[in-house]
């Protein structure tokens, strides 16, 4: 998994292509042994169609977020169109380029991912449990193979963005050192969870999930009360 720890860009060989930003990714796997059916995992910051065609000619595949642009003559759903499907809806569209087949994937969750892959499709559909807030309990929803394979393998900042991103604070603010701090909270939280399960873990004791570890967070600040301001007293003069 490259998260992108180094971003500048060091000279091609002659037989590597010139991918743009994505020509870092091209430069790191020469390490990596070719013909061997590795699979390479990125975010949405790296995945392209001509990386992931340049991939396969070295005998690599490959699977990771992709921004909707990035995808030559993109059919799937507008996420306007998406947002008004039920939660776990997914569709799939499948193109040649090159004698390469890339599968291009959406799927609704809190909101939508969209993913490319020329390891994994859409099927076949695993059963993941989501809290649906309108009912107020855990459901279960379809989700496509390619987003079980996706998230099994991310790492470092990919899946903190994945794991803030399904519930993250809701308030939106004009001014940018707000939303700065309301994402310091969201990563706070995050951590404090994951110190928390791994507590829980070690006892032997039942962990909670996300939601329920931010319910129980929000549940103990309004128990607090109100703030006990000290009143000043007058200033002598």
């Amino acid at each position: 998994m490259y998260t992108g720890p180094d971003n500048f860009f060091t000279k091609l060989k002659e037989d590597e292509p010139y991918l743009k930003v994505t020509g870092n990714v091209v430069r790191l796997i020469r390490i990596v042994p070719k013909n061997l059916n590795y699979c390479i995992y990125f975010d949405n910051f790296y995945a392209s169609v001509p990386l992931m065609v340049h991939l396969v000619s070295q005998g690599m595949y490959s699977l990771g977020t992709v921004k909707r642009n990035r995808i030559p003559h993109n059919k799937l759903l507008e996420e306007k169109e998406m947002k008004k499907l039920d939660r776990g809806t997914s569709e799939e569209y499948v193109a040649n380029v090159d004698g390469v087949d890339l599968s291009a994937v959406a799927w609704k969750d809190n909101k939508t991912v969209s993913l490319l892959s020329t390891a994994y499709g859409e099927l076949p559909l695993h059963k993941v449990t989501r809290y649906d807030r309108k009912q107020k309990k855990n459901i279960s929803i379809n989700c496509p193979n390619v987003i079980i394979q996706y998230n099994k393998h991310i790492r470092g900042v990919d899946l903190l963005d994945s794991h803030i991103g399904r519930y993250k604070i809701p308030l939106r603010s004009k001014k940018w050192y707000m939303r700065i701090f309301f994402h310091l909270l969201d990563v706070s939280i995050k951590n404090a969870w994951l110190l928390y399960n791994r507590i829980q873990k070690k006892e032997n004791c039942d962990k909670k999930n996300v939601w329920e570890f931010r319910l129980e967070i929000t549940q103990c600040l309004c128990l607090m009360g109100p703030r006990n301001e000290k009143i000043r007293g007058k200033a002598i003069k």
